[in-house]
Order: C-alpha cells, then sequence, then structure tokens
C-alpha cells in the first residue's frame, strides 16, 4: 500500500487522492468480456426455456406447475435485489465508513431491477391469460361470475397462479368479492409497475451519483445522496412491503399477516449477505480487489448475515405463534396447508417446514456464531452458500403449497426439473447483467471520501 494511505489523515477522508490509497497491484476494474456476458444471457434463457418446454410436455396443469416454480426463482432473486437497495441507503443513512469498498459490488447488484422488471412480465401475462371476468348482478353487492368464462389460451387454467384472477372462486366467496377493489389485475399491474419503477429509479440514481464521484471527487455527492437516503428508505419500506403482498400473500387471498413485509425484508438482506460474500470472494478469487476487502469486511458481512438468520427466525416464529394461538380460521389456513392433510394428519409439506426450520435457524444459528468461522473465508463461503440455499426453500415453502393445493394434491411436494431450471436461468441473466454493469465502472468508489476509513477498518 501506498505511503499516502499511511498519512491520510485520522479521518479517513481522501479527496479526490483517494486512488492513491489503493494497492498499486490490485486491479479494481473488470474487463468487457461480451462473449462471457452472452454465454450467461444464452445459458439464462435456455434453462428457463427447457423448464418451460419439459412442463409443457407433461400436459394438463403443466404450465400452471411451470408458473409456480417461476414465481419461485423470481421472487429469490428479487428479494436479494432488494436487499441490496436496501444495504446501500442504509450505508448512506448511517454514513458508514466501514463498508465503502464493498458498497460498489452491492450498487451493481441493485441494477439487476431491470432484469427482474423483465422477469416479471411472463407473470402478468400469465395472469391476464388465466384471469376470468366477473360481473356483478344489478346492484347486489355480491359477485356473480360468468358461468361459461374461460381463458383463452388452451392449457391454461383461470386462476392458475392466483385464485383471485378466477371469477368463480370470487362469487363463491363474500370474503373474495370485498377485496376484488385491491385484488384485481389491472391495480395489480398498476402496482407492479409502480414498484419497479421506483426501485430502479433509486438504483439508478444511487448508483449514478457514486459513479460520478468518481471522476468529480465532490463531497456534496455524500451530503446528497445521504440527505436523499431518509425519504428513499421511507419508500422502500412500503414497496417492499407491498410488494410481499402482492406476490406471494395474495396466493392465499383469504390469508393475511401484517408481518409479511417485515418477514420478507429480514429475508432479503439474510440473503443479499450472503449473495455478497459469494460475489466477493469470487471476485477476489480472480484477482480483483486483493488487499482491498479483507479479513475485516467479510468478518462484518458475516456479522450481519448472521443477525439476520435470527431477526428472520424471530419474525417467523412470532408470525406462527401469534396466528396459530389466534386460532382464526382465515389466518390459519396457510399454515394449516403447509402442516396437514386432515385434522391430526401430518402432510409432507410438514417435512419442507421442518427443513426450513433447521436450514434458516437451528444449524446456522449456532453454526457461524464463532468469531474464528466468520472470518475464515473458507467456513463462511461454506456457511453463505448454506443460507442461499435456505433462502430458496423459504421461497419454496411459501409458494408451492399453492400448487398442490390447487391441484389437490397436498399429499406430495411437487419439486422437480423445472424447478431447478428456472433458478439456473435466472441466475444466469442477473450474472450476465452484473458483468455487464460491472466492466464499466470502478468495483470500488474511488473518491468517496470515507474510502481511507474502510481500507484502514479493524474488527475489534
Amino acid at each position: 500500500m501506498s505511503a499516502h494511505a499511511e498519512n491520510s489523515g485520522h479521518d479517513g477522508h481522501a479527496g479526490a487522492d483517494a486512488p492513491a490509497l489503493l494497492p498499486d497491484d490490485a486491479p479494481i476494474r473488470l474487463p468487457d468480456n461480451p462473449s462471457l456476458q452472452r454465454g450467461f444471457w444464452i445459458g439464462g434463457a435456455a434453462c428457463l426455456g427447457a423448464a418451460l418446454g419439459i412442463s409443457l410436455i407433461r400436459g394438463g396443469n403443466g404450465l400452471q406447475a411451470f408458473m409456480h416454480s417461476y414465481l419461485t426463482s423470481f421472487m429469490f432473486f428479487l428479494t436479494i435485489t432488494l436487499g441490496a437497495l436496501g444495504f446501500v441507503l442504509v450505508n448512506y443513512i448511517a454514513r458508514a465508513g466501514w463498508s465503502v469498498v464493498v458498497r460498489r459490488v452491492a450498487e451493481i447488484m441493485m441494477l439487476n431491477f431491470m432484469v427482474m422488471a423483465i422477469l416479471a412480465f411472463p407473470i402478468l401475462l400469465y395472469m391476464a391469460m388465466s384471469d376470468s371476468p366477473v360481473k356483478k348482478a344489478g346492484a347486489a353487492t355480491h359477485a356473480v361470475a360468468e358461468s361459461t368464462a374461460k381463458p383463452a389460451v388452451p392449457l391454461v387454467k383461470p386462476g392458475g397462479l392466483y385464485p383471485w384472477t378466477d371469477g368463480a372462486k370470487v362469487a363463491e366467496s363474500h370474503h373474495l368479492a370485498g377485496k376484488t377493489p385491491y385484488l384485481n389485475l389491472p391495480f395489480f399491474a398498476i402496482r407492479v409497475i409502480l414498484y419497479f419503477a421506483i426501485w430502479i429509479g433509486l438504483a439508478k440514481l444511487f448508483h449514478g451519483q457514486s459513479v460520478s464521484q468518481d471522476s468529480t471527487g465532490s463531497r456534496r455527492v455524500n451530503k446528497v445522496l445521504e440527505d436523499f437516503s431518509a425519504p428513499s428508505i421511507i419508500l422502500f419500506f412500503i414497496t417492499i412491503t407491498f410488494a410481499a403482498f402482492d406476490f406471494s400473500m395474495s396466493l392465499n387471498p383469504l390469508w393475511y399477516s401484517t408481518m409479511w413485509g417485515v418477514y420478507h425484508l429480514a429475508g432479503s438482506a439474510f440473503g443479499f449477505f450472503a449473495t455478497l460474500i459469494l460475489a466477493l470472494m469470487t471476485l477476489q478469487r480472480f484477482g480483483y480487489l486483493k488487499g482491498i476487502v479483507t479479513t475485516e469486511h467479510y468478518h462484518d458481512i458475516g456479522k450481519f448475515m448472521w443477525g439476520f438468520t435470527f431477526f428472520w427466525s424471530y419474525i417467523a416464529f412470532s408470525q406462527y405463534m401469534l396466528i396459530w394461538y389466534g386460532n382464526i380460521p382465515e389466518e390459519t389456513e396457510f399454515f394449516r396447508d403447509r402442516q396437514y392433510l386432515a385434522d391430526g394428519v401430518y402432510g409432507p409439506w410438514v417435512y419442507v417446514g421442518l427443513l426450513l426450520l433447521f436450514t434458516h435457524f437451528v444449524f446456522p444459528f449456532p453454526g457461524f456464531m464463532s468469531r474464528h468461522v466468520k472470518r475464515n473465508r473458507a467456513t463462511l463461503a461454506f456457511w453463505a452458500i448454506w443460507c442461499l440455499g435456505a433462502h430458496f426453500v423459504d421461497h419454496f415453502w411459501i409458494i408451492m403449497p399453492n400448487l398442490s393445493k390447487q391441484q389437490h394434491s397436498l399429499d406430495r411436494v411437487p419439486f422437480g426439473p423445472a424447478d431447478l431450471l428456472c433458478w439456473l436461468g435466472m441466475a444466469g441473466l442477473c450474472v450476465a447483467f452484473f458483468l455487464r454493469n460491472a466492466s464499466r465502472v470502478p468495483l470500488v468508489p474511488l473518491r468517496d471520501p470515507r474510502l481511507g476509513e474502510s481500507l484502514r477498518f479493524k474488527n475489534f
């Protein structure tokens, strides 16, 4: 490390000379590699196409099964991207110094909202194809479905993904009919567009201003983003909460939980920190950020991942305990379908729930509690991979029982090749877009005034 690093001042401010603080032999910019990016684009699209093809070959309800698998992977990657945005906002609102050298990678990750917005389109399209209209008879207050209403597209089941898009089911339940002002396809689509407009706008604003500082060295950028982070984080909390209501809670439209947004927030942070650890280790494996991101930074990221392991578990237990103890039929429906086939008879989904409990809390909570585990890169990488697996199980447990219920097959867990291919496909697209954006900017905020503080960061 250059001598300037040792004499940059006690406050850690680097000013316009910040690049001199970096190790001379540490690459901080990925080369533009269109062929590699193209490989991930093509591989990702091919996996999604293969998942769809396998599902259609099954016939019957194959397309419905594919859409549930697709939504599971979509929520997995969307929540990680949301976690990246939340991390950047919290760093600015807290004026954090330790994390400056890892923040740019998070900023690049949050640009994946543009990919996720495109991936949301098939969900809206399938909902439109499976939507059957509901009419109101005269001045009556109860909705009456058109008896002959069927989707115009073959192989599409009415209400195949979200039951509230099936007019016949809405007509059968006055509870569902009362929710139609909110749960209707046009308003749902408007909300989804609004969510992504806000997320993409925030991601581009914070990323763009951070990158501009690399050239100008203006400290005003930090002041502006720190001031704007407060209202931005309010928008973030509101949108992640309502997005969780729309994308996952409305799969069970009679069920509700006021803790659902916080549950998804905790899971988003949990999945993001695991992904950040693996992304940084992969970059360093190929020679980037060496001597910049250190064991000290991994230690702190590991602390956050461990902390959200506990916080997610606390929210999950609180939600389960309060709903089960309250014993209100509309509330207990969600957990009943994930435990029982009939009164007192457990179904296979209870074992998926136990798998979630052990992978998301029982094993990881003591597993990487130790300081030594978080400071050892091999063990930290193992637990990061483990936590991403638990994060997938979480979304699988949330979404796929709805498919089993709609197909009257709660006696089996519908895990198959399409689930894996959907995950691989979306992973490929997200990695491709990450590489594209990472090759255009330095991997470190070169002239952030707290860069020196981050480079000298030590845990005590």
